[in-house]
């Protein structure tokens, strides 16, 4: 007879993740607030670790404040953008329409 084969009972971890030399992330959250930080891990829910994390608050009227957080644990779905702080530029919206 032949022999069934079952899948593993759990699923493979992710790839292991090597971080860029300048691991500085910028984070963009569902609130006014960004910050950013170095890079410490991760894990499947996009869940990331950060370390010496400063968060930049900016209020309706245009004006910034920033404090220092530390070590910090941003919940995957809270994150809106996550960008490297170094090498990364803004580009025009290339779907938005010319006006007349």
């Amino acid at each position: 007879m032949d022999e069934k084969v079952f899948p593993p009972p759990f699923p493979r971890p992710p790839p292991p993740f090597s971080p860029p030399p300048s691991p500085s992330f910028f984070l963009q959250k569902l609130t006014t607030a960004t910050v950013t930080g170095t890079l410490k891990g991760y894990d499947a829910l996009m869940n990331l670790v950060l370390d010496d994390v400063s968060e930049i608050l900016r209020d309706d009227e245009g004006n910034t404040s920033s404090r220092s957080l530390g070590l910090v644990v941003a919940r995957g779905t809270l994150l809106v953008l996550v960008s490297p702080v170094d090498g990364s530029e803004e580009i025009a919206n290339p779907f938005v329409q010319a006006e007349e």
